[in-house]
Parts: C-alpha cells; structure tokens; sequence
C-alpha cells in the first residue's frame, strides 16, 4: 500500500495536496445487466422502443445486446481496478456519477449502470480504518434521478444518509474552511472530504464544489487538443484545483447514438496513450498543487505518485 498523506507535513493545507484522481472511479464494475443508466436516457428511451420490436423479432434483441453490452461499454469504462485497489495504488480523490437504479439503489453510472453506493464507500471505510492518517475526497460530480432528471434535495438527502452511516464520524465537513490542514484534520480524527454542487444538497456535510473546486472538463478527442487546454489552465487562489487529464474519444454532440456508432477505440485504450504522453507533460510542467485525475489510473500511479510525494516534501 502507497502511503500519501501520513507522510506530508501536517501543517500543509489540504488544497495544496498533490493527489491522483479516478475519473468515474466506479466504473470497473459496469455491467449491462440492468440497461441503460440515466445520464443516456435518450438512448434508454430508443433502445426500449427497439425491444418492443425485438418481441416480433429475435435478430433485433440479438442487436440490442450487442449494442448494450460492447458499444456502450467501450465508452463507458474508465477504471479497470476497484476501489480498494485504487486506494493501495495511492489514488485519494474519488470522482463519482451516481444514479438511481429501477429499485431505487443508488449507483454508479456512466452510460451503463455500476456497483452501488455502499459496495463504492465500505472499501474506502475499511481502509480508513486501517490508515488513520490517510485522507480521502470525494466528488459527487452528477446525481441522477432514474429518469435522467438531476436528482431531487428528497433524494440527494437518502444517498447523503447513506454516506453519512458509513463513514460516520470520519467526515470532515465543509466548516473546517478552506484553510484547514492535514493536522487540523487528524486533531479530530477526520479523514474524508466530500464534494457537492450546493444545489443538490445543503448538508453541512458537504463542501459547495462550485466554491470550493476548480474543475473543468475539456472535452477534447485527442492528446493535442488536451494539451493545450492544459497549458492554458491557471489554478484559482482559495480552491482545489482538479485538473481533468481526461480525452472524450468523441466530441460530436449531435447525438447520444452518434457518439456511439462513431467510435472505434475504447476510453481505455486511449487513456493508454494519454497517461504515456501526461507524464512527459507532469515533468516539463510540474504542478505545484493540483488533483490529477485520470482514466485507467494505474497506468501512471506508480510514476506519477513519487513526483507528488517529492514536490511536497521539497515544498515543505
């Protein structure tokens, strides 16, 4: 297991940390199983109407399938390993897409439908316990309702229960303040930071992301259009700087079913490529504090992860 906050400086503030982030971390457990996840409702909406026909003819559901279960997967996917094996890998910000399945379980979603909410946060309490001095962030990016709407406060409250009697007293909520530290977390023996928009929820538990994180999704298909979005990206004073490493293979936004027939590679794959090319890019522009996140994590942790540890250390 990679240690990264127990051997910081306690006195560093916690957006200073130079963390690596899963983007979509819950997606190494996507099935298709259960159909299309919210945030496709479209293509739920068609390929329901498409099963209607499949019942005249069986050729078409074999088609179906196969559109559920290899194309929409192969855009979908963004993480091969769990969560506790992103946590040895020293991976510490969790981003997270969460919609509500036909029994109402929250789950991860991302185009197709994931581990639940509590198979994603067990794994994380269990390594907090284990790890007291270890800390983790987690950013609920996008809420779903179960018919794509953004999630409602009723039902954003039940999913921040949820979290709330698993990690119990291990959060740390938003009135630590900007300006907290490592060591003012271990002093009352928090070690869990979880990212909101305000208007999903106003529990206290809950730091505003639009305040307290710059994020930016790029949505460029390849490494040449990334790297210069990343070159141009300037850290904002007073936040977490996440900085999204990420390429969406397809930028067309004609349509969900578009974006589908027109890909050829996997995010996986490309996230191979792009990891390769964003370490030469971490070592000619070493970040001072940001979140990495990425696709397939594991392709870069290992190389990535000391540089972190070494900045921080020099810095301190």
């Amino acid at each position: 297991m990679i240690k990264i906050t127990t051997n910081i400086n306690p006195q560093t503030k916690l957006q200073d940390l130079c963390l690596l982030g899963s983007h979509n971390a819950g997606t190494y457990g996507l099935t298709g199983e259960m159909g299309i996840a919210p945030d496709l409702i479209h293509l739920r909406g068609f390929l329901n109407s498409c099963t209607m026909t499949a019942l005249k003819c069986l050729l078409i559901g074999f088609v179906i399938d196969w559109i559920i279960r290899k194309i929409v997967f192969r855009f979908s996917q963004t993480q091969t390993l769990d969560i506790t094996n992103q946590l040895n890998l020293g991976v510490r910000f969790f981003d997270l897409r969460i919609g509500v399945d036909s029994e109402k379980n929250f789950r991860v979603c991302h185009g197709l439908y994931g581990p639940t909410i509590q198979e994603i946060l067990r794994p994380i309490e269990s390594f907090l316990d284990a790890h007291p001095q270890e800390v983790v962030l987690l950013d609920f990016q996008h809420l779903f309702e179960y018919n794509g709407d953004s999630m409602r406060a009723e039902t954003t409250e039940n999913l921040m229960k949820i979290v709330n009697e698993i990690l119990k007293s291990k959060i740390a909520d938003s009135s630590f303040g900007m300006d907290a530290t490592l060591a003012d977390l271990r002093s009352r023996e928090k070690q869990v930071l979880i990212f909101c928009k305000k208007s999903d929820t106003d529990q206290d538990i809950c730091w505003d992301r639009d305040q307290c994180m710059q994020s930016t999704w790029h949505n460029q298909p390849n490494w040449q259009g990334l790297e210069k979005a990343l070159n141009s990206q300037i850290a904002a004073n007073q936040k977490f700087f996440v900085v999204q490493a990420i390429i969406t293979p397809n930028s067309d936004q004609q349509g969900c079913c578009s974006q589908i027939f027109s890909l050829i590679p996997s995010i996986l794959s490309a996230a191979e490529t792009v990891n390769e090319r964003l370490l030469s890019w971490q070592r000619e522009n070493p970040a001072k504090k940001c979140i990495l996140m990425t696709d397939k994590v594991e392709s870069l942790a290992q190389q990535i992860i000391p540089r972190f540890n070494r900045h921080l250390a020099h810095s301190n």
